[in-house]
């Protein structure tokens, strides 16, 4: 990863239960639209979404195994993203796991 330059690595995806996570990709969309600043160019959203981002395709990045660079999940973006995910009862009310989008 660190040879090529790489933040975030997993092993495998699987599709997320819907009723999980019912608000998730609404709150997702709400961060983007009020923070363009933190949405990188080079996103997985084509990973993530079959539609440009209307709605969420349900992939799961299984955390079982997760490698990443430290300073992404300390930096101010991911932070930002993490509180407000946070504020909206994610965490507490639905099994969310915040994943880069």
């Amino acid at each position: 990863m660190e040879d090529r330059n790489k933040t975030y690595g997993w092993t495998i995806t699987m599709y997320e239960f819907e009723k999980t996570i019912p608000t998730l990709w609404g709150h997702v969309k709400d961060f983007m639209q009020l923070h363009p600043e933190y949405v990188a160019e080079d996103n997985t959203m084509g990973f993530m979404s079959l539609d440009g981002g209307m709605s969420y395709n349900l992939c799961h990045f299984w955390s079982n195994f997760e490698i990443a660079d430290m300073d992404f999940w300390r930096g101010e973006a991911y932070t930002a993203f993490f509180d407000y995910i946070d504020s909206k009862g994610g965490f507490y009310y639905e099994t969310m796991m915040v994943t880069p989008a």
